[in-house]
């Protein structure tokens, strides 16, 4: 007897009895023509498990010289018991499903006023907390039971009966009108202060503390790239690369250079070496690290990593924005004998010039600090900061475009 793969061919030797050597099960004498049987004793085989079994006869001298062709079946797993009390835990759609001791289940599977199944794992435990996501309450005079909520163990073998709860609003019992939601918003101020948005991160409803945001996701081209020069070289952006997939030199040397606070005239939370986006209500900025890559007849020759990050900020009661941009050199590679980031353009996409006020081209003057790196020790950062305006109702967006030498 063998367990099997998942192709269905004999992988582990499983040893049936004590009583030889090889493990085998022997069966009495049968006439010719006759069935041979053998049991195998309780707990040899388990439940969900798939085997392979041959035979050999033997007449009481010699046994046959070839093994009969291979057989296959498979142990039913019994079906779990179900769970034994399913609860409000006391935290708004928030329920504990309790199981039963020495149970078999693997998954503990949840359906919410005849939604489709979930399922949540359930090997190993004592109880299973699910979340049906339901967070608002109900007033006293509603109805009880406007949600109905099926929870049933499961395994390889099957699913158990499934166990009923009806309940109202989150299933908390807090149906008054003290746990009612006021969302009447304030009149603007337009001197407010911003908020402190230190340490002070909105998770999803039922992710983790220790959960983090999405990572950014960058969109256009994969790669923009300049002419091919006569020598067959060429400069090129290569795709934003998130943080943590940078080299693993890059990402140290990031660190321990990062972005200097404020630099640029920048929001303080804003310069940041990791890749994402943040934003307050009048302030958004995000960050991204950009590789260079030059190439001569197409073959990677060096590679040098940027973070640059921009920030877009408006002001309430003003007609304007304004853009800022920060280049900040990660590593430059030896082999380049220098790389100028050079703003071809700076538009108002989108309106006409009675509308908005076209920048132009970015000069070098206009950089705080002059946006070009000639050797790997230079790592000093340089900035462009330009202010967008309108005249009548505001459509423009602003765009850069760059390219490298």
């Amino acid at each position: 007897m063998w367990t099997t793969d998942t192709g269905g061919k004999p992988k582990s030797r499983v040893k049936l009895t004590d009583d030889n050597e090889y493990g085998v099960l022997v069966s009495g004498f049968v006439a010719s023509g006759k069935t041979a049987q053998v049991t195998v004793p309780a707990g040899k085989l388990n439940g969900g498990q798939t085997y392979a079994l041959r035979t050999s006869a033997f007449d009481g001298t010699l046994y046959e010289t070839d093994w009969s062709p291979w057989a296959t079946f498979k142990i039913d797993k019994p079906v779990p018991a179900k769970p034994t009390s399913v609860a409000n835990n006391g935290k708004p759609g928030e329920f504990t499903v309790s199981l039963p001791a020495g149970h078999t289940a693997q998954w503990v599977e949840w359906q919410l006023d005849q939604a489709a199944w979930k399922r949540a794992d359930a090997s190993g435990k004592t109880s299973v907390t699910i979340d049906t996501g339901l967070r608002a309450a109900v007033a006293a005079a509603r109805a009880a039971g406007d949600h109905v909520l099926n929870v049933r163990t499961a395994n390889d073998g099957g699913a158990s009966d499934a166990v009923s709860v009806a309940f109202s609003g989150n299933g908390t019992g807090n149906t008054g009108k003290d746990h009612a939601v006021d969302l009447t918003l304030p009149n603007p101020v337009s001197t407010a202060p911003n908020p402190d948005q230190t340490g002070k991160v909105t998770r999803p409803l039922g992710a983790s503390a220790s959960s983090s945001p999405p990572p950014f996701a960058p969109s256009g081209p994969k790669e923009q790239c300049g002419p091919v020069g006569k020598d067959g070289g060429q400069a090129c952006f290569g795709a934003p690369v998130k943080f943590d997939d940078l080299p693993d030199d890059v990402k140290a040397k990031a660190k321990l250079r990062a972005p200097a606070p404020a630099a640029g005239g920048m929001t303080d939370w804003c310069k940041t070496s990791n890749s994402g986006a943040l934003a307050t209500r009048t302030v958004q900025c995000e960050s991204k690290q950009l590789p260079v890559i030059y190439r001569v007849d197409g073959k990677p020759i060096a590679t040098a990593y940027f973070t640059m990050t921009r920030e877009i900020s408006v002001e309430n009661s003003a007609n304007s924005f304004t853009h800022r941009l920060n280049i900040h050199p990660v590593l430059v590679a030896p082999a380049f004998r220098a790389i100028e980031m050079v703003m071809d353009n700076r538009t108002c996409v989108g309106s006409t010039a009675a509308q908005c006020k076209d920048p132009g081209k970015a000069e070098l003057s206009d950089w705080d600090g002059k946006a070009i790196w000639q050797s790997p020790t230079d790592t000093h950062d340089a900035s462009l900061t330009t202010t967008y305006t309108w005249t009548t109702r505001p459509r423009a967006r602003s765009t850069t475009s760059g390219r490298t030498s």
